[in-house]
């Protein structure tokens, strides 16, 4: 029986575990943690969002053509896999969670399978070297294995064990890197006095993304204004792009609409009630904090009538309501990055994730080169990828 030795206990080692088949393989599982899916149980702030009802490849983003590494049928199956778990899911908002709303539930259930299949895992075992010999690989200079499956995650949340060792090692055994950077994460903008004033307020905002004067993605949903910059979904979701170009040196500004619901703000302005000071109306509409530094940055004083402001004084509230501008400097580190975007290179890995530089070495989830948006897709990628390089091996 040959062996198989899974670096990782992670969501895609584990999701690979329960379903290779231990009828034809000797299975170990290698995790430096004292416990399995540290990064799992942190998922959607503990609750764990897995799953998406729109799960299509546009949520995937790669350096490679991703059509021929997930597809429908792929996104079809994994889905049937939670059911079989009787993994009880609920949908919010299109974001798939166990109906228990705990990362836990599928964590337990995972290893209650593993153990089930008798898969043995080694805790607080830390993978410091991998050799590949004439039939198989050496971990350590002590674990033989036939087939390797490095499911080491990126390097986000470092403190859960996902510090890059994986990708290092990889890139080792002769594997391209594509540069790993800081993705669904928060952004750094220039420091400016507002900052502090602003911090905590949360606004339903659209973001649009520039870079080098060209509008690259906008997103809208719930802004969270910061001391430090913006964060929330819709900027975790420009930050990918945003991180490229930062690395690139490139200029990167976010433009805020804090009013997307209309198009025509002097219009709107001036169709309301024109005897109210701005700061009055504008505090009917958006935070009353958030309302007084755009009227600074416009140069307007809070108690003119809505009537009495001029044509110029019009034009700079309506771009600063509408194209409030922040120039990004930098991301937040791995250490609040919710996923890597980068990796070891899908040129590098075959339609069912085995490595074409070295033979019965297989690669799955966060240290491949691919990354999701926020609402479950990363997670997706991790069980879809474990999932079809074990069925890989169990049709062999």
């Amino acid at each position: 029986m040959k062996k198989v030795v899974i670096i990782g206990a992670g969501a895609s080692g584990m999701f690979f575990a329960l379903n290779i088949n231990t009828d034809k393989y000797d299975v170990t599982i290698l995790e430096k943690n004292k416990i399995a899916g540290k990064k799992l149980l942190m998922t959607g702030n503990g609750k764990c969002n897995f799953w998406n009802e729109d799960m299509t490849i546009k949520h995937f983003h790669s350096n490679e053509n991703l059509d021929s590494i997930i597809s429908d049928d792929l996104i079809r199956e994994i889905p049937k896999i939670f059911d079989k778990l009787s993994i009880e899911k609920k949908n919010k908002n299109g974001y798939y969670y166990p109906f228990t709303n705990k990362a836990s539930t599928i964590k337990d259930t995972f290893l209650e399978e593993i153990e089930n299949k008798n898969i043995k895992i080694r805790y607080n075992y830390d993978v410091l070297n991998i050799e590949k010999t004439s039939d198989g690989y050496l971990i350590n200079n002590e674990i033989k294995a036939d087939i390797l499956v490095i499911a080491t995650g990126g390097l986000t949340y470092p403190k859960t064990g996902s510090n890059g060792e994986g990708i290092n090692i990889l890139q080792k055994l002769g594997h391209d890197v594509i540069q790993p950077l800081p993705s669904l994460v928060q952004l750094i903008s220039t420091k400016k006095e507002y900052l502090k004033a602003w911090h905590g307020i949360r606004e339903d905002a659209k973001v649009s993304l520039y870079i080098n004067d060209k509008l690259i993605k906008e997103e809208s949903g719930e802004l969270q204004l910061t001391d430090y910059g913006i964060s929330g979904i819709c900027v975790f979701n420009i930050s990918r792009d945003a991180s490229i170009a930062l690395y690139e040196k490139k200029k990167v500004e976010v433009k805020i609409d804090f009013m997307p619901f209309c198009n025509d703000v002097v219009k709107y302005l001036k169709e309301k009630n024109t005897k109210l000071s701005i700061l009055s109306m504008l505090k009917r509409i958006i935070n009353e904090t958030l309302a007084k530094i755009i009227l600074d940055e416009s140069h307007i004083k809070y108690n003119v009538l809505v009537k009495n402001l001029s044509d110029n004084e019009l034009e700079r509230l309506e771009k600063n309501i509408k194209e409030f501008n922040l120039e990004i400097i930098n991301t937040k580190s791995f250490d609040n990055a919710q996923v890597t975007r980068g990796g070891i290179s899908l040129k590098d890995v075959n339609s069912k994730f085995e490595s074409k530089k070295c033979k019965n070495l297989y690669i799955i989830g966060e240290a491949l080169d691919v990354d999701g948006d926020c609402g479950g897709y990363n997670l997706a990628f991790a069980f879809m990828s474990a999932y079809k390089a074990s069925k890989g091996l169990n049709d062999d």
